[in-house]
């Protein structure tokens, strides 16, 4: 397990890329943002928090997390970028907070789950710039 102190708000590029061993993640609510390739090829990644003050998932970020299942995003997350969460082979459902206006959905960008099982997007969104419901 990996518990990212509270002085940390952003994590780097390739900060913890083709990490195979982490299973937990707990980043506290100052972490800001996260950098393309952050956690990708993290294959027994399994859990993670997504601190309630990112406002974007930036490319590539969680690609490749194999055992990665589910993911909660925060309510202040606006956008996931290009394959954002591409070939996480076990991310079956993804809860996004509901918003106050329906024009407030959150921006899915390309292939942001390509190679998923996905069968649940519980939320309102944005898919390129034709809205979903």
């Amino acid at each position: 397990r990996v518990v990212i102190p509270n002085s940390v708000t952003s994590i780097g590029y390739n900060a913890f890329y083709g990490n195979k061993y982490i299973k937990k993640v707990s980043m506290p609510d100052e972490v800001s943002s996260i950098d393309n390739w952050a956690f990708m090829f993290c294959e027994s990644l399994e859990e993670i928090n997504i601190p309630k003050s990112l406002k974007k998932i930036t490319g590539q970020c969680f690609d490749c997390c194999y055992a990665l299942k589910e993911i909660v995003l925060p309510e202040g997350l606006t956008e996931i970028d290009y394959s954002g969460f591409a070939d996480c082979t076990s991310l079956t459902e993804i809860n996004v907070p509901q918003k106050t206006n329906w024009w407030d959905g959150i921006v899915l960008h390309e292939n942001c789950f390509f190679g998923t099982p996905m069968r649940k997007i519980k939320g309102e969104y944005y898919y390129g710039k034709i809205k979903r419901y």
